[in-house]
C-alpha cells in the first residue's frame, strides 16, 4: 500500500509527543521526510541491491564507446556487461588517471543501476521507492520514525523510545531485504571472462566504454 505525502505528514505526527507535535511547523515535517526518504533508500538499496535494481539495454557509439544515459540520468550503477550473441561479459570500472583509449565499434551494453528518488510534489503524490512497483510498507514506516526523530531534535525534544522503535524496524527490515543474510556481487575472473573492455563514467549523463584488460592497472580495485 503506497503512502502519500499528506498522509506521511499525519504519520510522523503520530509519532512525535505531544510537545514535539505542536511545534513543528509542516515545512520541519517536509525537510525530515526529504531527508530520511533519501538516507532509507541508500540504506536499503546498499543491503539489497537486488530488490531496487532496473536494468536497461542501450548501444555504445561507433565512434568515440561513448553511452548516453539520459534515461537514467543520477541513477547508481552497479553493474555494466556487454552483449555478445546470448552472451553477457561483465565489464569492470576503470580509472580515468589512467588514460585508458577509447573503444571503437558499436556494442550493445545492459546497464544494472539503482533509480533516482522523486520526493513527492504535492500532498497527494505517493512516495516511490525507484520503482512503482516496490510496495514496501516498512520502508514508509522507517522513513515516518526517523522524519520523527529528526523532528524531535530539531526541537531539543529527544525521544528514546523512537530510537528503539527505529532499531527494532530496522532489523525488520534487514531480514525481510535479506532473508539469506548478507551478499555481495562477486565479478566473475578469469581469461574466458574478460571482455578487454571498461567503462569510466565521465559526467552525469555520459558513460564511455575503454579499452582495459581485466589484469592491468586500470581496473578499479
Amino acid at each position: 500500500m503506497t503512502l502519500t505525502l499528506t498522509n506521511g505528514r499525519a504519520r510522523v505526527g503520530k509519532y512525535l509527543d505531544d510537545v514535539a507535535a505542536e511545534d513543528a511547523t509542516q515545512s520541519d515535517v517536509d525537510a525530515a521526510l526529504a531527508t530520511e526518504f533519501s538516507a532509507v533508500y541508500k540504506w536499503a538499496s546498499n543491503l539489497a541491491p537486488r530488490r531496487f535494481a532496473k536494468e536497461t539495454a542501450t548501444t555504445a557509439s561507433s565512434s568515440t564507446g561513448a553511452v548516453d544515459l539520459t534515461s537514467i540520468a543520477n541513477g547508481r550503477i552497479i553493474a555494466v556487461n556487454y552483449i555478445s550473441g546470448t552472451t553477457r561479459w561483465p565489464i569492470p570500472e576503470a580509472s580515468m588517471a589512467m588514460g585508458p583509449s577509447d573503444s571503437q565499434g558499436v556494442k550493445n551494453v545492459r546497464i544494472v543501476y539503482i533509480p533516482p528518488l522523486t520526493f513527492p510534489a504535492a500532498g497527494g503524490n505517493n512516495f516511490v521507492w525507484g520503482q512503482s512497483t516496490i510496495d514496501l510498507p516498512e520502508l514508509d514506516d522507517l522513513m515516518c520514525l526517523r522524519a520523527a526523530s529528526t523532528c524531535s531534535v530539531f526541537l531539543d525534544e529527544g525521544n528514546k523510545q523512537l530510537e528503539k522503535l527505529i532499531a527494532r524496524k530496522e532489523a525488520d527490515l534487514e531480514r525481510i531485504l535479506n532473508p539469506g543474510g548478507g551478499w555481495r556481487i562477486m565479478p566473475l575472473r578469469g581469461r574466458s571472462r574478460d571482455s578487454g573492455l571498461a567503462w569510466i563514467k565521465t559526467d552525469d549523463v555520459t558513460l564511455q566504454i575503454v579499452n582495459a584488460r581485466l589484469s592491468s592497472s586500470l581496473a578499479v580495485p
